[in-house]
């Protein structure tokens, strides 16, 4: 497997000694490596063990530093590698009578052979994608395969592996469902291995009239990140919302409902909509005449073929979701068309029968 540093966010963040830390951690995970040294001072192995082990000096408490620096490095690689599933749950422990050991025992939840079977399911969803050079398009592909192949659950009920499946990708390949942690990492990993640079955000998002823990992604798409929410473009289908609904957001527009600290996210700054889903396929409209003219021309592509379709559109913010009723009806009564017509969460519907 091909490490691809540079597309990894959370490495980007790191200092050259935790990168050090994480490259060392990376490599051995990989190798189904659980338990290993790493030392802060040279000598306290013989040379030839000590291989690549990051070195750490610290005029300040060793262990407390040493131990924070192992505990962050370690979840931003987790952060990265969506690969790592099978490392779900694990956790690190610190060894002060062993010289800052850091032991990983017992945490891995499948057998070589098990990892090995997965990863080959994992390589043929990567491929179905191979022949894709635009990122936005390979980036509405991910989401059209994941919301079309799998559904969202959270079966309290199951225990053990097949619980923490629920928050990976395995939990797709082998029940077809799983919730947020899965979308979010599935949609990662395609997206990174076809060189697209991602970030995890985790944060809350309104369910059930209150805040949850959740998921989802920035992606960079042509030196820009937007915020892709594949749950809530699967989930929210549901619900009534149209799709696309969470397909490259800015801050502004996924704060509506989601909530993140930008300071545990430098350098990501969503602020354009050249890829918002809407923006993009000409469907998101700043004027009232936009709307009008819109809607008029779906009415007439479409007059006399007997149709009975949903159109969705966005309109900004700025502009009072009655004014744009009021132009959706106007417009409507102009080309006698029978039409319903609705608007939810900055979202407007209508269904129009052509006659």
């Amino acid at each position: 497997m091909e490490l691809n540093l540079h597309l990894r966010y959370y490495y980007g963040l790191l200092e050259e000694l935790e990168k050090s830390l994480y490259r060392f951690l990376i490599e051995r995970v990989l190798r189904h490596e659980y338990s290993f040294n790493v030392f802060r001072e040279e000598g306290q192995m013989p040379e030839p063990e000590r291989r690549d082990l990051p070195t750490f000096r610290t005029n300040e408490d060793p262990y407390d530093l040493f131990y924070n620096m192992v505990v962050v490095v370690y979840e931003y690689m987790l952060l990265d590698f969506p690969e790592l599933y099978y490392m779900e749950g694990s956790e690190l422990e610190l060894d002060r009578e062993r010289g800052f050991a850091v032991i990983k025992e017992g945490s891995c939840n499948y057998t070589p052979e098990e990892i090995s079977e997965i990863d080959k399911e994992l390589e043929k969803i990567i491929h179905r994608f191979d022949g894709i050079t635009d990122d936005y398009e390979l980036e509405l592909a991910v989401n059209d395969f994941i919301t079309e192949s799998y559904e969202y659950d959270y079966e309290h009920e199951k225990e053990g592996r097949e619980f923490g499946e629920l928050f990976t990708v395995v939990g797709f390949l082998k029940r077809g469902k799983a919730v947020c942690e899965a979308y979010t990492d599935l949609a990662q990993l395609i997206l990174q291995s076809h060189g697209v640079p991602c970030a995890h955000i985790v944060g809350d998002a309104m369910g059930d009239g209150k805040a949850e823990l959740h998921a989802w992604l920035a992606v960079k798409i042509k030196g820009t990140y937007y915020h892709l929410d594949v749950t809530f473009n699967d989930v929210k289908r549901e619900e009534s919302y149209p799709p696309y609904t969470y397909f490259n957001l800015t801050d502004d527009e996924i704060r509506v409902d989601h909530d993140f600290k930008s300071l545990y996210y430098p350098g990501i700054v969503c602020d354009k909509r050249d890829y918002n889903y809407y923006y993009k396929n000409g469907c998101y409209f700043d004027t009232l005449d936009g709307v009008r003219a819109h809607i008029h021309s779906l009415c007439e592509a479409g007059r006399g073929s007997g149709a009975d379709k949903y159109y969705y559109f966005r309109a900004d913010p700025t502009i009072y979701h009655e004014e744009v009723n009021d132009a959706m009806r106007s417009s409507l009564h102009d080309v006698k068309d029978s039409d319903a017509y609705a608007y939810e969460g900055g979202y407007y519907s209508i269904n129009i029968k052509h006659v």
